[in-house]
C-alpha cells in the first residue's frame, strides 16, 4: 500500500502536466488532420516530434511523482523513528525538543524570552488605568505614554524596545 501524497502543491509536477495535455491535444488535431486530409512532410516530421515530447514529458512526470512519494517517506519514516526514540527515552525528550518540527511559524512570542513580562505591563499600566468604558471587555485605558511604560518595565528587570511594546 502506497503512503498518500499531502495536498501540498507541486508546481513543477503541474507545470509539466500542462505541457503534456498541449502537447497531445496538438498530437491529436495532426492525426485527425491526417486521417481526414492527409499531412505534408512539415508535418508529418512535427507529429513525430511531438509524440516524442509527450513520451519524454510523461516519463520526466513519473519521476517527478515518483521522487515526491519516496520523500514523503522518507520523511514520515525519520518522524517516526524520532517519536519512537523520545518515547523510549522520555529523559532524552527535553534535549531533544529543540529538534522537533514545530506546527508553528514565526518568531517565537516575548512571553518564552521573558517569562512573567505580560503580567508586569498589566502592573505597570494598571495602577493608573481605567475599565473600558462599558465593562464588556478586560481593556485598560492608561493614560501612561509608551516612554513611561518602557522605563517602568526596565525598573522591574525586562528588557524590551519600542517596537515589542507596539507589538504587544
Amino acid at each position: 500500500m502506497e503512503p498518500a501524497l499531502k495536498t501540498t502543491p507541486a508546481p513543477k509536477q503541474n507545470e509539466i502536466q500542462n505541457e503534456i495535455d498541449k502537447l497531445q491535444i496538438e498530437e491529436l488535431l495532426l492525426r485527425q488532420l491526417k486521417d481526414k486530409v492527409g499531412l505534408g512532410n512539415e508535418q508529418v516530421d512535427r507529429l513525430k516530434t511531438v509524440a516524442e515530447e509527450v513520451k519524454i514529458k510523461q516519463k520526466a512526470l513519473k519521476r517527478l511523482i515518483s521522487n515526491r512519494k519516496s520523500q514523503q517517506k522518507l520523511c514520515e519514516k525519520r518522524q517516526s523513528n524520532f517519536k519512537k526514540l523520545i518515547a523510549e527515552n522520555p529523559q532524552l525528550a527535553n534535549q531533544l525538543a529543540e529538534f522537533t518540527p514545530t506546527s508553528t511559524t514565526g518568531k517565537p512570542p516575548l512571553e518564552k524570552e521573558q517569562p512573567g513580562l505580560l503580567k508586569a505591563i498589566i502592573d505597570a499600566v494598571s495602577s493608573e488605568a481605567t475599565d473600558d468604558e462599558r465593562r464588556r471587555s478586560e481593556v485598560l485605558r492608561s493614560c501612561k505614554t509608551l516612554h513611561s511604560v518602557l522605563e517602568a518595565l526596565k525598573i522591574q528587570g525586562n528588557i524590551l524596545h519600542n517596537s515589542m511594546i507596539i507589538i504587544l
